[in-house]
C-alpha cells in the first residue's frame, strides 16, 4: 500500500496536487477526485489537524498516475491549439499548474512526436513573421533567444530565410518613414534621429549609412 496526500496549488484552489511521500503523481480538479479521495482534502482541515492522507493500492496508485497525465495532456493540447509555442512556453505553462518536472517532459517529448510543437517550425514562423514587421536579424534573435530556442538553430534559420535582399527591403522601408517623420528637423538632425533609431532596431551603421544619407539627400531635393 501506498500513502497519497493531497496539497492545494497555489493560485489553483479547484486543484489538488496528488504526492506519495517520495513523489509528485500530478494534479487533478477537486471535481475530479475519487470520492473517496475527499476525506484526505486539506482544505476541510485546520492548520492545528494532522497532515491527512490515504493508503492506495499499486492499481489504484497507477489508475491515478493516468488520470493524471491525461488531464495534463488535455492542458497541453489546449494551450496548443491556440497558437504555435515553444518548449519553453510550454514548460513554463504546465509548471504553473505544478504538473511533476517529469510529466512535463514526457509530454513534451510526445507533443514533439505527434508534430504538435515544434521549435524549428515556432523559430521559421516567427522570423518569417517578424520580416514582414520590418525587424532586423538582431531583433529576431533576442527575441528567440528570451524563448530559448537553441542558438544554432536560430542561425539556421536566420540565414536560409533572412537574405541580404530580404535586409535591404527592410532597410529601405524603415529609412523611408523615419526620414518622412524626420526630415523638418534639418538634415544633421534628421540624419542622427533616423541613425539612432536603426541602430537600437538592431542594424549597424555600415548597412545603412549610405542609404540613409541617399534618402535624406533625396528629400531635400524634393
Amino acid at each position: 500500500m501506498t500513502k497519497i496526500h493531497l496539497t492545494i496549488p497555489k493560485h489553483k484552489k479547484y486543484l489538488r496536487e496528488i504526492r506519495t511521500d517520495e513523489y509528485s503523481l500530478g494534479v487533478l480538479p477537486l471535481k475530479s477526485l475519487p470520492f473517496s479521495f475527499r476525506q484526505a482534502d486539506p482544505a476541510t482541515y485546520h492548520e492545528t489537524d494532522e497532515d491527512p492522507f490515504l493508503e492506495v493500492d499499486e492499481i489504484t496508485l497507477q489508475e491515478i498516475k493516468l488520470t493524471c497525465y491525461t488531464f495534463a495532456r488535455d492542458k497541453l493540447l489546449d494551450y496548443l491549439a491556440s497558437s504555435e509555442k515553444t518548449r519553453y512556453d510550454c514548460t513554463d505553462f504546465l509548471k504553473r499548474y505544478q504538473i511533476p518536472e517529469a510529466q512535463i517532459q514526457d509530454l513534451l517529448t510526445w507533443a514533439e512526436k505527434k508534430k504538435y510543437l515544434s521549435d524549428e517550425r515556432y523559430t521559421e514562423m516567427f522570423i518569417e513573421e517578424n520580416i514582414l514587421s520590418c525587424k532586423s536579424p538582431e531583433e529576431i534573435r533576442y527575441k528567440l533567444k528570451q524563448k530559448r530556442i537553441d542558438a544554432s538553430l536560430i542561425n539556421e534559420k536566420l540565414c536560409e530565410r533572412y537574405t541580404q535582399e530580404s535586409k535591404m527591403e527592410i532597410l529601405e522601408q524603415l529609412i523611408d518613414k523615419l526620414v518622412r517623420s524626420n526630415i523638418q528637423t534639418g538634415k544633421t538632425k534628421c540624419y542622427e534621429k533616423c541613425a539612432t533609431a536603426l541602430y537600437r532596431k538592431g542594424f549597424r551603421y555600415e548597412e545603412f549609412k549610405a542609404l540613409l544619407n541617399q534618402k535624406i539627400h533625396n528629400s531635400l531635393d524634393e
